[in-house]
């Protein structure tokens, strides 16, 4: 029987997602199990985890032999998780993982940026290398935007401006609510420092994507590989945030919206404008970034519109969150893809043929 382990560094965030896979295991000939990286003993090769039981319907602890297959659903933070993360390195040698993942922010944005079709589509990002240049490029441009390298659900971001009084204006968001600060260039000097903004942050235009109401807003479009192996759009859905709010992420207070309901509100001529963008978008970026860093099992791809009707891809994440498409899914299967992909690398692995040939 086929072993697919799901990798977690917390159970109870994606409980429903993680159960409801296995619920549906059984047809396909396959084992679920759950664990934590550290779980995982390199000395016997076994795990200390749980195993979704179809007699009791419910995770039940127990150990069992590292899994066929890993679907890794773990989320680092800067300064924690170190251990499970060289974990996770030991493990990709061991077993075959879904997904590999993406690298950083600043990696894929150098390779899309080479990308002729892609090109357009990305407010023009720079690594920040020194202090004195997060001052001179706000000099000139005014309105400026920081995302630390690595990170996710919109956490460290800071939106920069400057007042005509030579005044720097900090913006950022905690638990939704927006936070401000005035600083002196000097004082905004000792921030960066201390920040230690250098090689940890990418500096971007400031674009505003808003909608009518003045509400932050993006698109989310999941794209997850088929039991073939091919490209195939899950579903895709709208994030609203909160009014003078900068950012639409669920964990700053977002509220999510279905797609179709919203582009049917888009007058004609720019919602087939639009829909054209996110056709280029969708089917260029998963088959350019597999062959980039993969191989790859699916991707969250973050646009945002300004006014004009300009698409712009802000993010493309290998392990998205999944509650804005829900709403307005493509892909009634979306809960047995996982498995049907499983199904897909066996085959290859019983023909002795890797994932990345």
């Amino acid at each position: 029987m086929i072993s697919l382990g799901i990798l977690t560094l917390h159970p109870q965030l994606e409980s429903n997602y993680f159960t409801t896979i296995a619920k549906q295991s059984k047809k396909y000939n396959i084992i679920v199990f759950r664990f934590h990286p550290l779980q995982w003993d390199p000395g016997t090769n076994e795990v200390k985890g749980e195993m979704f039981d179809h007699f009791f319907h419910k995770w039940l602890q127990c150990t069992f032999p590292l899994p066929d297959f890993i679907y890794d659903r773990c989320y680092y933070t800067h300064k924690q998780n170190v251990n499970e993360f060289a974990t996770v390195k030991m493990l990709k040698k061991e077993t075959t993982f879904l997904s590999i993942g993406l690298p950083n922010k600043w990696s894929v944005y150098k390779v899309m940026k080479n990308h002729h079709i892609l090109a357009p589509f990305l407010p023009k990002t720079e690594k920040i290398t020194c202090v004195v240049d997060v001052i001179n490029k706000l000099n000139h441009k005014k309105k400026l935007v920081l995302k630390p390298i690595r990170g996710a659900h919109g956490k460290g971001i800071f939106f920069l401006s400057k007042t005509t009084k030579d005044h720097i204006v900090i913006q950022t968001h905690v638990h939704g609510q927006k936070k401000t600060g005035m600083f002196s260039k000097k004082q905004f000097s000792h921030w960066l420092h201390n920040f230690n903004v250098t090689n940890n942050y990418i500096v971007q235009s400031f674009l505003r994507l808003t909608n009518f109401e003045g509400e932050p807003f993006d698109i989310r479009i999941l794209v997850q590989k088929n039991e073939t192996g091919d490209w195939q759009e899950t579903g895709r859905g709208i994030r609203l945030g909160k009014k003078g709010n900068f950012v639409s992420n669920l964990h700053n207070g977002g509220k999510t919206k279905n797609f179709h309901e919203w582009i049917r509100d888009v007058p004609m001529n720019e919602r087939n404008e639009v829909m054209k963008q996110l056709h280029i978008i969708v089917s260029t970026i998963p088959p350019f970034l597999d062959k980039q860093f993969g191989p790859l099992y699916e991707m969250g791809i973050d646009v945002g519109m300004d006014q004009t009707g300009k698409c712009w891809v802000l993010e493309v994440n290998s392990k998205p969150g999944y509650r804005t498409i829900l709403k307005s899914l493509k892909n009634k299967d979306f809960y047995e893809n996982p498995l049907r992909y499983c199904l897909y690398l066996h085959r290859f692995k019983s023909k002795g043929v890797t994932n990345d040939e």
